[in-house]
């Protein structure tokens, strides 16, 4: 199976690695950015739409995971990946 490209090589936009004095939220999207999306957890998901980073490549995945189980949990409660 071909490996499914990370956001960074989709978008052709190669972030920086954050310095120190980043947020939790600005290192964990620049980790995110650089993972396959085949590697993508419900979790990943729901970050990075409610981030709004990659929602062009990420949505079609997310659709097929809420068609088969609309209030998956992905990290906090049931629903919150919809």
């Amino acid at each position: 199976m071909r490996k499914k490209e990370s956001l960074e090589e989709l978008e052709k936009d190669v972030w920086p690695p954050p310095d120190e004095s980043a947020t939790g939220l600005v290192k964990r999207a620049n980790i995110l950015r650089k993972k396959s999306i085949n590697d993508f957890t419900h979790a990943d998901y729901r970050f990075m739409i409610t981030q709004q980073m990659g929602t062009t490549y990420l949505l079609p995945n997310t659709l097929k995971i809420l068609v088969d189980e609309p209030f998956i949990e992905s990290e906090y409660y049931p629903g919150d990946l919809l």
